[in-house]
């Protein structure tokens, strides 16, 4: 289990970086569970970080919280290979809106602190 402190370190863009001393993008989301507000991945964007119209999108890669080994303001440390970093599923942004008639669970306010980062609902596509 990653030490949740470090996610207080961490900044949209930092450059994500494997175990092998490999760049293999940029930190795109911080990704929480919605029944709990658990931090339960990252999204790395593993390029191409501003593709041109028509050219494609980003790769968007879904790191379990578990892989991360460190985190600094310009930098997420990763417990996985390069290779093993490809072979994880693909990030796809889902959100999730609590009607009038459903109780929110407690303690399931939005972390402020996380700001933009933060992918609610978001999650592994196979």
């Amino acid at each position: 289990m990653v030490d949740l402190a470090l996610l207080d370190n961490i900044r949209h863009g930092a450059a994500v970086i494997t175990t092998d001393g490999k760049e293999v993008g940029e930190l795109y989301a911080i990704v929480l569970d919605p029944r709990d507000n658990e931090v339960t991945a990252i999204a790395v964007n593993a390029g191409p970080h501003f593709p041109a119209p028509g050219f494609g999108a980003p790769d968007l890669i879904w790191v379990p919280i578990d892989q991360m080994a460190d985190a600094q303001e310009d930098r997420v440390i990763l417990t996985c290979t390069k290779k093993k970093l490809k072979q994880l599923p693909s990030y796809v942004e889902r959100s999730f809106v609590f009607t009038p008639r459903q109780a929110r669970p407690a303690g399931h306010e939005q972390r402020e602190d996380l700001g933009r980062l933060v992918g609610n609902g978001c999650g592994p596509h196979a």
